[in-house]
């Protein structure tokens, strides 16, 4: 089906927003030129401004109401609801469409007994506003299609209707009646919708839960993953502890000064020859809670617990290669005498 020919439905009369109605009215009157149709949409937009909370005034589309009623083929419609649109006209303006639409005044007046009636209401809930709130309203009317079948139609977002007010009521009642003078409401097999009114309950309602998305924020880190890495460090800690309490091989505490400043080189033989290290205590699992048998020792502690060692460097500082042979040999031969002594002794017990 062409767009030009695809006509502005009930959903979307009562339920898009201002503007883009405008849009789709004025693209629709200028593919089609049907201008009763055009002026039977403005009608129910008038409708949807006196009974719902917002603006949904005609003020978008001035220049086309002037272009209907002041240039368009008169025809019955735009005579039947010429009434609903004599304030967008100035008075000279206005004359002009009673003489092309009418014959005279008086035929003006004949005609639009009826719609000044809604034209009035119109007026009177349009200038009604109420206060923000939290409760929300809509009308719940029933109306008669032309097969004789009743059916329901609500109209979301509307003002609210105070049950103390008898006056409001009724009004309300005779503007839904509005409905029954339009004929572009049909059913999908072609029936009109609207022709005659039953009833209506305006329902309240109220904003029991709202949710926004919240802003980022920083990602929060849980107490177990932060002791993570503490944990582990301790359990090094402990393990190096462990080590600690049993003769381990040390190397020259000053070696890292000494390969820095190129004057003295790492020697196998300045170690000394200590027993075979213990094997490592194994740990228990890892823990948040510090280990009960094992005490946990800074740093700087832990310094203080290691073997001592022997500073050699005032030994092996400024020694000629031949010097140092000569150490070397030197202590060979004690090796060798203390072994002999050592098994003399034994000998003679």
């Amino acid at each position: 089906m062409a767009l030009a020919n695809v006509k502005i439905g009930q959903r979307t009369l009562f339920g898009v927003k201002k503007e883009n109605l405008m849009k789709r009215i004025r693209t629709f009157f200028e593919q089609t030129g049907n201008a009763a149709e055009v002026v039977e949409y403005l009608v129910a937009i008038l409708l949807r401004n006196a009974l719902c909370v917002g603006d949904f005034s005609l003020n978008l589309v001035v220049d086309l109401i002037h272009q209907i009623f002041l240039i368009s083929e008169p025809n019955d419609t735009l005579r039947q609801h010429a009434i609903y649109f004599q304030k967008f006209f100035s008075e000279e303006q206005w004359q002009t469409v009673i003489a092309r639409l009418f014959q005279s005044e008086t035929a003006f007046r004949e005609a639009t007994k009826e719609t000044c009636l809604y034209n009035e209401l119109l007026m009177k809930r349009t200038q009604i506003v109420r206060e923000n709130s939290e409760e929300q309203f809509k009308i719940v009317s029933v109306f008669m299609d032309a097969s004789g079948k009743k059916h329901t139609w609500t109209l979301s977002n509307t003002k609210e209707i105070p049950k103390e007010a008898e006056q409001e009521i009724a009004e309300v009642a005779e503007l839904l009646k509005l409905m029954t003078t339009l004929t572009i409401f049909e059913t999908p097999a072609g029936i009109r919708r609207f022709t005659e009114y039953m009833s209506y309950k305006s329902k309240r309602g109220s904003i029991d839960v709202e949710h926004k998305a919240a802003a980022s924020q920083p990602k929060v880190v849980s107490s177990t993953q932060a002791s993570a890495t503490p944990s582990t460090t301790k359990q090094t800690q402990a393990s190096t502890t462990n080590r600690s309490n049993t003769p381990q091989k040390v190397t020259n505490p000053v070696s890292n000064s000494v390969n820095t400043n190129n004057t003295l080189s790492t020697n196998a033989d300045t170690l000394l020859s200590l027993p075979e290290e213990a094997p490592p205590t194994k740990l228990k699992s890892c823990s948040a809670a510090p280990n009960p048998t094992t005490t946990e020792t800074t740093p700087a502690q832990k310094s203080t617990k290691k073997p001592e060692t022997i500073d050699t460097s005032q030994l092996r500082y400024g020694k000629t290669d031949e010097q140092i042979k000569k150490g070397r040999e030197a202590k060979k031969k004690k090796k060798i005498f203390d072994r002999a002594f050592s098994w003399r002794n034994r000998k003679k017990k």
